[in-house]
């Protein structure tokens, strides 16, 4: 066995950024435990997705069992590591959403720009897993329901026309700049059948009247395990939604009110061949709009590159597709989560078998898609907690721009919430304003920001709005070499970069 125990991390990168002192690659031994976390609640515990709160607090979601019965469980750590025992109950929440001896499973989380957090899953009718609703719940920031939020912070329903034998899963939350509140997963049409679902409702969590008439929509790809697992709101507000068709990768494009764009594929979709022997585990839209889709073929991680057609992208790897053997003949396969830096770079999760140990494992590829050597060496790290079966499920950075990897690590029966953090060798300190042919005005903006580029430069180039968090919130491409204009109307104030090809302009949202 070869195993690999140089731990890394990885950075996220703008023009300007100056390093840290701290050796990238080493975990952040201020953060919890020697740079590690396990919190053990309720005996069992699985996490599936996390995210940042406005203060870089960290709240995690993903299921908690009693006897039989699974229930949504949400926890909140401190910037440092420990447990935020004024969240909750000692740090956690744990909502049954049924009220029966059922299988309730929180997948995804976003945080509000007020702070509260809502959470998707699937509500569960039997305690095997089979039939489920489509599930959210909002938390005010104290951890309490918020009652303004569907009945009592509850809403579940029905998504799909099998309304006797449902299987409704929500994979994905976004909040669209109006408030407005997408959520996208599977759904069950006919009794074998699962089709891509895409759900949205109003902020006070009501289904919206003006998307597909009934605030939901399901696509078939004839498949009989279709599920989308990410979308992308589009700049002229089209969502774009990505998923598995068994082996294959689905798209498909809706207009905002929830029809199908019948000029983007083949009547508003896109089938993929990957193959028989692919696996896929997760996807993720690129700032351009090209899709990121990650899996495994025999045991190793695959990663690979769609352009916006769904044709595979030349550009990256080998034929649009890299493969990775983590640890010299490992078996390893793909998590959910992926993370898209301004840069280009791409950080991968995935689940490390080797030497009869699961580690998490992270891995970060350059946009052409070769592993980051300045990346721990070689662009991969595995890391270890209680031994037995570690599993990384999310990625995200803190405000300092130390990476934080979450999941849970535990034997079968029990179970514990894990995270880590990492120096990225970056620190997101102020980037340089200055620049002799970009200007940009007014700033501070209320709403609309006038970029102007005296070289005539900018005609096709792509831009990315980031915030403070890292979070890429909205992005776009200019049209013109000269004058252009970005809307930032729709943003809460604050402080936000506009990252270009070679600059990264610090402006203030008023």
């Amino acid at each position: 066995m070869n195993l690999k125990t140089t731990l890394f991390s990885v950075g996220l990168i703008f023009a300007g950024l100056s390093l840290q002192s701290q050796t990238p690659g080493s975990l952040d031994t201020s953060f919890g435990t020697n740079g590690k976390v396990l919190t053990n609640l309720y005996g069992y515990q699985e996490i599936f997705d996390t995210a940042l709160q406005s203060d870089g607090k960290i709240i995690s979601v993903g299921r908690s069992k009693n006897g039989n019965d699974y229930n949504f469980c949400i926890f909140r750590h401190n910037v440092d590591g420990s447990l935020d025992t004024s969240f909750g109950t000692n740090g956690g929440v744990v909502i049954d959403i049924k009220g029966n001896a059922d299988y309730d499973e929180a997948r995804a989380v976003v945080v509000q720009p007020d702070d509260k957090i809502i959470v998707g899953g699937s509500a569960g009718l039997e305690a095997t897993n089979g039939n489920s609703h489509f599930a959210l719940v909002r938390l005010n920031v104290n951890g309490t329901l918020d009652s303004t939020f569907g009945t009592g912070g509850i809403t579940s329903f029905i998504v799909g026309s099998d309304t006797s034998d449902p299987d409704g899963r929500i994979y994905k939350l976004k909040l669209q700049a109006d408030g407005k509140i997408l959520a996208a997963g599977s759904a069950r049409n006919t009794t074998t059948f699962r089709d891509f679902a895409l759900v949205r409702l109003l902020s006070n969590g009501a289904l919206d009247s003006d998307f597909s008439n009934d605030g939901k929509v399901t696509v078939d790809f004839g498949y009989i395990l279709d599920r989308a697992v990410d979308f992308n709101i589009e700049d002229d507000g089209k969502i774009t939604v990505v998923g598995d068709t068994s082996s294959d990768v689905g798209l498909a494009r809706f207009f905002d009110y929830g029809s199908l764009d019948t000029s983007y594929g083949t009547s508003g979709k896109i089938t993929v061949d990957n193959g028989s022997t692919f696996i896929m585990s997760g996807a993720a839209f690129q700032p351009d709009g090209k899709v990121l889709v990650l899996g495994n073929i025999s045991n190793d991680l695959v990663l690979r590159r769609l352009n916006t057609d769904g044709t595979f992208d030349a550009t990256f790897g080998t034929a649009g597709s890299v493969t990775t053997d983590i640890d010299n003949s490992s078996s390893d396969t793909g998590s959910t989560d992926l993370l898209v830096q301004p840069d280009g770079n791409i950080i991968v999760t995935a689940l490390c078998n080797t030497g009869g140990t699961r580690y998490f494992g992270i891995l970060r590829y350059t946009g052409a898609g070769t592993l980051d050597p300045t990346f721990s060496n070689d662009g991969i790290v595995l890391t270890n907690f209680l031994g037995g079966a570690n599993t990384a499920t999310s990625a995200l950075f803190q405000n300092d721009g130390k990476l934080v990897i979450g999941g849970f690590a535990g034997f079968t029966g029990q179970t514990e919430l894990a995270l880590a953090r990492y120096y990225t060798g970056i620190s997101l300190g102020t980037p340089t304003v200055e620049n002799a042919t970009v200007k940009v005005y007014p700033n501070p903006t209320s709403g609309i920001l006038n970029i102007q580029n005296s070289l005539n430069s900018l005609a096709s180039q792509k831009y990315s709005v980031v915030d403070q968090l890292g979070r890429v919130v909205a992005n776009g491409t200019f049209m013109d070499g000269i004058n252009n204009q970005i809307n930032l109307s729709t943003l809460n104030s604050g402080v936000y970069h506009i990252v270009l090809q070679n600059t990264t302009i610090k402006i203030v949202k008023q």
